[in-house]
């Protein structure tokens, strides 16, 4: 009995370090090189198509919401926890208005128990990252143009430099 014991133990080790491991880290991700700017004031917006997690409420069918996620600053510091869904009953994810610079979301994506993004926030401009598997980017972009999960779906676009931060 003590046997199985130990090896049972054994086996669950591997599977407790892969769960106590560092998110999986991506390319930086931008706003679409083909969208226009739009009037946002002096932010730009971040939207985040996390995985989404089922909420059930009584005796209710369970409704699929997209995962919350936390932004965090170029220092490391947790800037705003996103509490995704738009509303209970809608699987549309917030839309947040974030000063522009250089941030990072740690997020679940599907097949990864948490990911971790580096965004770029432009003025008047919308990013966008796509880590539910469900967007599939306009026919002929080349695929140096985008940002994927390791050996899977494409996540957004790959962040292009500014001006501001080449001369910078």
């Amino acid at each position: 009995m003590r046997r199985i014991t130990i090896l049972c133990l054994a086996g669950l080790l591997p599977l407790l370090a892969a769960c106590a491991s560092q998110p999986i880290r991506l390319a930086p991700v931008g706003p679409s090189p083909l969208s226009a700017r739009a009037p946002l004031g002096d932010t730009g917006r971040l939207q985040v198509f996390s995985d989404p997690e089922p909420i059930a409420e009584g005796d209710n069918p369970a409704v699929y919401l997209p995962s919350d996620y936390r932004v965090y600053d170029a220092r490391g510091v947790c800037v705003r926890h996103v509490f995704n869904a738009v509303g209970y009953y809608s699987s549309s994810p917030q839309l947040v208005a974030l000063p522009p610079g250089s941030y990072t979301i740690k997020a679940r994506a599907k097949d990864y128990l948490a990911v971790s993004v580096p965004v770029l926030i432009e003025r008047d401009r919308i990013t966008r990252i796509h880590l539910d598997e469900n967007w599939t980017p306009s026919r002929g972009t080349p695929q140096s143009g985008l940002v994927s999960i390791p050996g899977g779906y494409p996540v957004g676009w790959r962040a292009q430099p500014t001006a501001a931060q080449t001369n910078g």
